[in-house]
């Protein structure tokens, strides 16, 4: 059986002309590669998360378990954390992104007072670089006191609030 489907999926593959029995193992072939890719475009939100939030956490990780959809956090050795575990800084991350990449809006309007709290400076750098690349956030206004929020590709687009004010 596993011979003749594979034969199968060559003739697909080359454009050959079906037998009637094998159009019945095409078609649930097709169906099954279908399916793949529908779960395939469910699952890349989630990856991205894990993506994204692993590309801040230092020696743990996120792991996605596309079988049991499951996301954990593991200490790089293999210990489990706990969300408590995480620092005030990751929790941010971790709730910001949840939110943009898992909760299914296509559009967000994002106000952030001061995102720099909790953040190092390395992370500071990169963090709203990282949110405005999302394809869900069409606005993003952010006031900060950090001099290091803004110095990246993002510098262009801010205002000095004293300058504009004159005060």
């Amino acid at each position: 059986d596993k011979r003749n489907i594979i034969s199968v999926v060559e003739k697909i593959g080359r454009g050959d002309q079906l037998m009637e029995n094998e159009r019945y193992v095409a078609h649930y072939v097709m169906y099954l590669v279908e399916i793949g890719k529908k779960i395939s475009e469910m699952e890349t939100p989630i990856q991205e998360f894990v993506k994204i939030c692993n590309s801040y956490l230092y020696g743990k990780s996120f792991i996605f378990d596309n079988v049991s959809y499951d996301v954990i956090i593991s200490h790089n050795w293999g210990k489990p954390v706990d969300l408590e575990e995480l620092s005030s800084g990751e929790k941010q991350i971790v709730s910001l992104f949840s939110h943009l990449l898992l909760d299914g809006e296509q559009e967000n309007y994002i106000v952030i007072d001061e995102p720099e709290l909790s953040l190092s400076v390395d992370w500071q750098l990169r963090f709203l670089e990282d949110v405005c690349r999302l394809e869900s956030c069409k606005l993003l206004c952010a006031v900060t006191h950090s001099p290091f929020i803004f110095e990246n590709s993002l510098d262009s687009h801010t205002v000095d609030l004293m300058e504009v004010t004159g005060q």
